[in-house]
């Protein structure tokens, strides 16, 4: 909750859409119901795992005009907030071997002039499912710090295989369909939704229980949806840019 009110309106943009960052004069109330699940059994092919978390939210903000990334600000003062987030791990280890599908849903807005948020709207919630756009290793240089994109949601399908060389060596291997929830306009005034196919690895070392080094890569198919993302110039309605992404961490525990 928030009843920091004063005189005038303030502001919210798709690029800062979090609860921190809604301006001071906003008055909010938004509550959350979550729940997770974990199950795990052995059977003759391994050990299947099946692991998930849903959070429902809703409330209120009023106090502030939302003004989206592309079209013209929303001259209401005053939101109804019910979006859903979602995340789900199905899995099977066998021998080193472990093959998982993780799927994150984000809810997004696919209107951005009316008086109902239907985005997720975070205060802190951390994913790392993707490189590209979500946290990593430097966690400095991650695309978004929210598990969704703007005001647009997010859809993630994976696929990864993790095999363990030794006790102590872990080559992890990924396929990475990405999504938003809702499309997004172009400069073209076309729409898309899709942000790209991401392929991805990862190699973690302990030479000792205490001491990881660890490396990671990942590359991206960009999809047309990146291109409201780029700067100004190079938006046509396609993506005009692939992504790469490399980052590496020495980390020591005690």
């Amino acid at each position: 909750m928030n009843n920091q009110v004063a005189e005038g309106v303030g502001e919210i943009n798709s690029r800062n859409y979090e609860l921190k960052r809604i301006a001071d004069n906003s008055e909010y109330s938004v509550s959350n119901l979550g729940a997770t699940f974990d199950y795990n059994r052995e059977t003759s092919a391994g050990r299947l795992f099946l692991k998930g978390t849903a959070i429902a939210q809703t409330g209120t903000i009023e106090g502030v005009n939302f003004n989206p990334i592309n079209g013209a600000v929303n001259p209401n003062t005053s939101y109804d907030l019910s979006t859903f987030l979602g995340r789900g791990e199905l899995g099977l280890q066998f021998g080193p071997n472990t093959v998982t599908y993780t799927m994150v849903y984000a809810s997004g807005d696919s209107n951005e002039q009316d008086s109902n948020f239907d985005a997720f709207i975070s205060t802190d919630v951390d994913l790392t499912d993707s490189m590209i756009f979500q946290e990593n290793f430097t966690d400095d240089d991650y695309f978004a710090e929210t598990p969704y994109i703007l005001d647009k949601g997010y859809f993630l399908n994976k696929i990864q295989l993790d095999h363990k060389v030794r006790p102590n060596l872990k080559l992890s291997g990924m396929l990475v369909y990405n999504r938003l929830a809702e499309a997004i306009t172009l400069a073209d005034g076309s729409s898309s939704k899709d942000l790209g196919l991401e392929f991805g690895g990862r190699v973690s070392y302990l030479p000792y229980p205490s001491l990881e080094i660890a490396a990671e890569a990942a590359y991206l198919l960009a999809g047309d949806a990146v291109d409201a993302l780029e700067e100004g110039a190079l938006q046509n309605g396609q993506s005009d840019k692939d992504i790469v992404h490399v980052a590496g961490r020495v980390r020591y525990k005690f």
